[in-house]
């Protein structure tokens, strides 16, 4: 019998909780047995960009989803080290869960909106159900033809939480509760993360 199981890729810088309720609704929209949440260690799309150390974004992951059975995360990237690519990740997944396992790969549109410039897309199509939920200002009918066609289309709450906007507030003194799980909260103000 095949299981299904969710992915969930990304920086988690912080992890917030539009993470998880995507992850909730895609557990509860599509039976999903577990979603696996998988920081990267090096985004392709982040490069340029200064990104907290993987330890951090790591634990951050792991609080967030503290007591959420269903919820797990995985350090499969990290150990990999080196540009986090999503084709790779998701080969390295198939052997561990086995034959019998359907991935449900979770993405947001804004991330769908950037398909052309990952590494083997198609591939990512044929290792993976590749789900896209709508983000505010990056409308699900604007993805590129050629993917729209093959991803599968979630329209949910429009949550406009996003990681850079968490640490922009934390730079300007100003409050994250109500935004991210209370333990990850806490550690952001414990380590001192996104002051500068």
């Amino acid at each position: 019998m095949q299981i299904k199981i969710g992915v969930m890729g990304g920086s988690f810088d912080p992890p917030h909780y539009a993470h998880l309720f995507f992850a909730l609704e895609a557990l509860k929209t599509f039976n999903l047995k577990k979603v696996i949440f998988i920081p990267t260690y090096i985004s392709p799309l982040k490069i340029e960009e200064e990104v907290t150390p993987p330890y951090h974004r790591l634990q951050m992951a792991r609080l967030a989803i503290e007591g959420i059975e269903e919820f797990e995360v995985s350090d499969i990237e990290i150990r990999r080290k080196g540009i986090s690519y999503t084709v790779d990740t998701l080969k390295e997944l198939k052997k561990i869960l086995g034959e019998n396992v359907q991935i449900y790969f979770l993405a947001g549109s804004d991330s769908a909106y950037t398909l052309s410039s990952w590494k083997n897309p198609e591939e990512i199509f044929s290792l993976s159900h590749m789900v896209v939920f709508e983000r505010p200002g990056y409308p699900l009918e604007k993805i590129e033809k050629k993917f729209l066609k093959k991803i599968i289309p979630v329209k949910t709450l429009l949550l406009g939480i996003s990681s850079s906007e968490i640490r922009k507030r934390v730079r300007e003194g100003k409050p994250i509760r109500f935004l991210v799980p209370p333990p990850v909260e806490k550690y952001i103000y414990q380590n001192k993360l996104y002051q500068r």
